[in-house]
C-alpha cells in the first residue's frame, strides 16, 4: 500500500480565472483552509499529477504556487486558532 501524506498547496494568481481554475482542481483532493491554501492527503504519485496540472494552470512570472509535504510527526503537532476542518490528523484548536 502506498503512504498518504499531508500536502499543503498555497498559491497567488493574478487572473481570476486561472485562480477559479486552481482552486477547482484543489477542491477536489483538499480541504480549503484560507482563501489561497489547501490542506490534502496524498500519495507522493498523487500529489505529482496534482502538481502537474496545477502548474500548467499557472502563467510564468505572474503566479506562483507552493508545495509543501507535510511530515506525520509536524502534522500531528500543528496547532489551528479559531475555527477550521484539518484534512487529516489530530488538531489542537486554540480560540
Amino acid at each position: 500500500m502506498t503512504e498518504r501524506s499531508l500536502w499543503l498547496f498555497a498559491y497567488d494568481v493574478a487572473s481570476d480565472r486561472r485562480r477559479l481554475r486552481l482552486m477547482r482542481l484543489l477542491a477536489n483532493v483538499g480541504t480549503r483552509i484560507n482563501l489561497s491554501v489547501f490542506e490534502c492527503v496524498l500519495t507522493a504519485e498523487e500529489a505529482e499529477r496534482y502538481v502537474a496540472r496545477a502548474t500548467r494552470l499557472l502563467r510564468r512570472g505572474e503566479d506562483r504556487l507552493y508545495v509543501y509535504r507535510i511530515c506525520a510527526a509536524c502534522r500531528d503537532r500543528r496547532v489551528v486558532f479559531g475555527a477550521g476542518a484539518p484534512a487529516d490528523g489530530p488538531i489542537v484548536h486554540l480560540g
